[in-house]
């Protein structure tokens, strides 16, 4: 019964001149929609990563200063202390070194 009321209701609509289904095809969100959602995406990203760098500035500042001087060691340290990335994992030479061209960026 559910069914036949629907199909009526549809088919009612439909004569009336109600432009069934989604209206722009299978693209839910315009392009503008897109864009600033990404964008605001974007923003919030760079900003963890921003106060993520700053605050691991100082600990990699010190690290260099007590004699460590490569990435890879800096990585280890990091580890041993039990720091861990922003996604939770392992430092890598690689990590360190895009944390401090990070900073270095800023200013």
């Amino acid at each position: 019964m559910i069914s036949e009321r629907t199909k009526a209701a549809l088919a009612a609509a439909k004569a009336r001149g109600v432009r069934l289904g989604n209206p722009k095809g299978r693209d839910t969100f315009g392009d503008e929609v897109r864009e600033r959602a990404h964008a605001r995406s974007a923003e919030v990203r760079h900003a963890k990563a921003l106060a993520r760098a700053k605050a691991l500035a100082p600990t990699i500042g010190k690290l260099r200063a007590s004699g460590i001087t490569s990435a890879n060691g800096i990585a280890n340290a990091l580890n041993e202390q039990g720091v861990t990335t922003a996604q939770g994992k392992c430092w890598t030479a690689r990590a360190v070194i895009n944390v401090e061209q990070f900073v270095r960026g800023l200013s």
